[in-house]
This record gives structure tokens, C-alpha cells and sequence, in this order.
């Protein structure tokens, strides 16, 4: 019975590390105080976060980090972040979401997510 109970608690301790986020990268962005906060999660997806790490980080979802990339593209008070996947085989550019955000928006928002 006690066996059980340990390979148990192994078991759901190695479920929980595999559930959590490792930092790979943070990149500058269009020359600001922006930053776009890379994770890996799991199994070769990844999620980002927007921040100037004072006032506001927004989540901008998830990716394969294998296949999906990001552009950014900064005009004025606007970012613009353009996601997209290639074609392997084509080599073409697929988008798949274009977000638009304006930079003094988020500062006076204040927007933390967790």
C-alpha cells in the first residue's frame, strides 16, 4: 500500500513539472521599452506575452515553435503583430492573425495578465 501511494506522488510530480513553463527568450521590440516574452510549454508549443514590464503584459497565445513565427511592425503608437505559419514544402507564408495594439493604451489600461 505505501508503494502505491509514492509511485502515486511521483507520478502527479512529474505531471506538474511537465505543465510548466520554461523561459527561452525575451526580445527588444521596435527599438522601445517592448518586450515580447517567449515560453515553452509542451511538446513543441509556445506562448508569448507582450509587456514593457512595468506597466502591462497582455498573453498573445499560443504557437508551434517549430512552424508558427511572428513579425512585428511598429508605426507610430501602434505595434502590429502579425502571425503566421510556412509551408514546408512551398515555402509560402501563411497568416494567421494579424493583433493590433496601441502602445499608450496599454500603459494607461495598466493590464497585468497572470
Amino acid at each position: 500500500m505505501y508503494s502505491v501511494k509514492i509511485s502515486i506522488l511521483v507520478i502527479a510530480n512529474l505531471l506538474l513539472m511537465s505543465c510548466s513553463k520554461r523561459h527561452m527568450r525575451t526580445d527588444n521590440i521596435c527599438n522601445k521599452d517592448l518586450y515580447i516574452e517567449i515560453y515553452e510549454e509542451w511538446a513543441g508549443m509556445g506562448t508569448s506575452n507582450l509587456t514593457d514590464s512595468i506597466n502591462f503584459r497582455i498573453n498573445l497565445g499560443r504557437f508551434n515553435l517549430e512552424s508558427e513565427y511572428s513579425k512585428y511592425e511598429c508605426k507610430q503608437d501602434s505595434l502590429i503583430i502579425i502571425n503566421y505559419t510556412k509551408d514546408e514544402l512551398t515555402g509560402k507564408k501563411k497568416i494567421l492573425e494579424t493583433m493590433r495594439f496601441s502602445i499608450e493604451g496599454l500603459k494607461k489600461e495598466g493590464k497585468f495578465d497572470k
